[in-house]
């Protein structure tokens, strides 16, 4: 005789880690930010806000069913905040590709100097008694 079997396997909820990780990314751009997308971050916040309270019990804990509700809703909210970041990037031209020819580089690009190992090994000196390199001279330019 065969029986049938059931086998149940626990999948975590990753809504929490994406509305996360989407707060932290806009948190990370927020310097970048211009007019519109100062606007919809307003919006998010407000809404957000306005979503937990609505929520919430007395004590103000998101509990129960609501939890679930909450969680799906607000994860919808950072999908919205994840689009008006991507518009963001392209308004910034952020991903634009750019190339650089040879004249086209910064001094700062490249370094022309190289350093001599024996010119660094005649300016070292020895270490004191105490152990101190403090007196040690050393090649440094600035670039």
């Amino acid at each position: 005789m065969m029986g049938n079997t059931t086998t149940k396997e626990y999948v975590p909820d990753k809504r929490q880690e994406y509305i996360q990780a989407v707060k932290m990314m806009a948190l990370a751009m927020f310097p970048m930010f211009d007019e519109q997308m100062k606007k919809d971050w307003e919006s998010y916040e407000t809404k957000s806000k306005k979503l937990r309270t609505s929520l919430a019990d007395k004590d103000g804990f998101v509990v129960g069913q609501n939890s679930q509700k909450y969680s799906i809703l607000l994860n919808e909210l950072s999908q919205e905040l994840f689009k008006n970041l991507s518009c963001l990037l392209h308004r910034l031209d952020y991903f634009k590709q750019q190339s650089y020819s040879e004249g086209e580089l910064r001094e700062f690009d490249y370094v022309e100097d190289t350093v001599d190992v024996d010119d660094i090994q005649a300016n070292k000196k020895e270490e004191d008694i105490d152990g101190d390199w403090t007196n040690r001279t050393t090649n440094t330019k600035k670039y």
